[in-house]
């Protein structure tokens, strides 16, 4: 999407991803099991527990807002995942998703963090790897 700033300039916006040494959260992945996919704001908001009011960092928000319109980079959104019971169980980065669908960008990366569900990711299947693509999860809040 284009969006006008300050009425001349025209900048298309991405989600600035952060990989490697420049992820500041989650010490480069080490250890983690999951898979890195990209859905709609909407999408992760609708899977992470709503947010409520008295938890919104308006300090937060204005900080994510100036990284994303600078493309400075910044740790993708985590949905932790109960694989046996296909339910979202923990989410990292509503505020980033809220400033992210604000923006209007479409898509943006999300951690599908599988815990220690599997020995080894190199030993997922085929199919585990399509499961996951679908989105096919309970929502936090479902029972």
């Amino acid at each position: 999407m284009i969006i006008k700033l300050k009425s001349l300039l025209l900048l298309e916006l991405k989600y600035p991803l952060a990989t490697g040494k420049k992820l500041t959260s989650y010490q480069g992945m080490e250890g983690w099991k999951g898979k890195l996919v990209y859905m709609s704001p909407d999408q992760f908001l609708h899977f992470a527990a709503p947010i409520p009011e008295y938890q919104l960092n308006k300090k937060s928000l204005k900080n994510i807002e100036y990284r994303i319109l600078n493309q400075l980079p910044m740790d993708f959104l985590v949905l932790h995942i109960d694989m046996k019971n296909k339910k979202v169980v923990g989410h990292e980065g509503r505020h980033r998703a809220i400033i992210s669908k604000k923006l209007g960008i479409e898509k943006v990366p999300v951690l599908i963090y599988t815990g220690s569900e599997f020995d080894r990711v190199p030993k997922w299947t085929p199919e585990t790897h399509a499961e996951i693509n679908q989105y096919n999860f309970k929502t936090q809040v479902e029972k």
